[in-house]
């Protein structure tokens, strides 16, 4: 029970995407998903697309602003003064505006402006050069899978082989970088003999792809879930919900337009109080992206 624990705690703290208010030195302002965060980029999702911003563009990243993607432009205001304010145009009249900025709501006299600085678009867009030919941009994938797995002990060599289909997806929105993609699996595998065991199970994992660019043939994934166990004892059928831990590691160069053939090599395990149960075997899975 520890250990699945362990693997759904590191899955759910790896795929945090965060919204924000990200800002631009040249006034455009982005309410976003934030993917990434380094010293030297800053990688979002806009839109269903994924930018990489270097940071000496950015003017302010705020994580207290919250809600859907929208965009807006900040205006600098240079009063007779001398004074300078910053903020969105949330209402021109004809003597004067109301500005919406970091600590409230301001009430400018256009007799009292000098000169504004307001040029671009009001619902601007991330500039395309922020997005690289070699980014993956996010896809959402759904499939099927085919399992062969061997049993271990203690219910083999009773029950020496568990076999089963399931359907997975990797939902867009999901996508974190060009190597991490999370996903959610359910399945059913049956393993005949003298109890006939059957297992209905649910996943949540992180999916990573090695390789360079376009070919990043090979993957590996790290998933946690439950799974609901039936089997015969006697006359009687016993029915359980046990944790699992989920691995596998694979090839998934196979691509035929928008379809992915994966093979790989899997291995689950079920934690019970009264001992662990585990499998494991090929896996073959067809995908179609779109």
């Amino acid at each position: 029970m520890r250990i699945t624990f362990y693997l759904f705690l590191f899955i759910v703290c790896s795929y945090q995407i965060t919204a924000a208010e990200l800002l631009l030195k040249n006034g455009n302002s982005f309410l976003l998903d934030v993917v990434h965060e380094d010293d030297r980029n800053v990688q979002v999702n806009w839109k269903g697309r994924v930018y990489t911003i270097p940071k000496k563009e950015v003017q302010k990243l705020d994580y207290s602003k919250k809600g859907t993607q929208s965009s807006h432009r900040y205006s600098t205001f240079t009063l007779k003064d001398g004074s300078k304010i910053r903020g969105v145009i949330a209402e021109e009249r004809d003597k004067g505006y109301t500005i919406r900025t970091d600590v409230g709501f301001l009430e400018i006299d256009k007799s009292q402006i000098q000169d504004m600085d307001n040029g671009g678009s009001s619902s601007p867009d991330l500039p395309n050069e922020y997005l690289t030919e070699s980014s993956k941009q996010p896809e959402t994938i759904f499939g099927g899978s085919l399992s062969f797995l061997a049993n271990t002990s203690p219910i083999a060599p009773a029950h020496s082989i568990t076999g089963g289909a399931g359907f997975f997806v990797e939902p867009a929105f999901l996508f974190l970088s060009e190597k991490y993609q999370v996903g959610f699996k359910a399945e059913y595998l049956v393993s005949p003999g003298t109890s006939n065991y059957s297992f209905l199970n649910a996943y949540s994992y992180l999916k990573r792809d090695f390789g360079i660019g376009d070919s990043k043939n090979w993957y590996g994934i790290l998933g946690a879930g439950f799974g609901s166990v039936r089997y015969q004892r006697g006359e009687t059928q016993v029915s359980g919900l046990d944790p699992i831990g989920y691995v596998e590691f694979g090839y998934q160069g196979w691509k035929l337009g928008n379809m992915v053939l994966r093979s790989g090599l899997r291995a689950n395990c079920y934690f019970e109080s009264r001992g662990t149960v585990c499998m494991g075997g090929l896996e073959i899975s067809l995908g179609y992206r779109i």
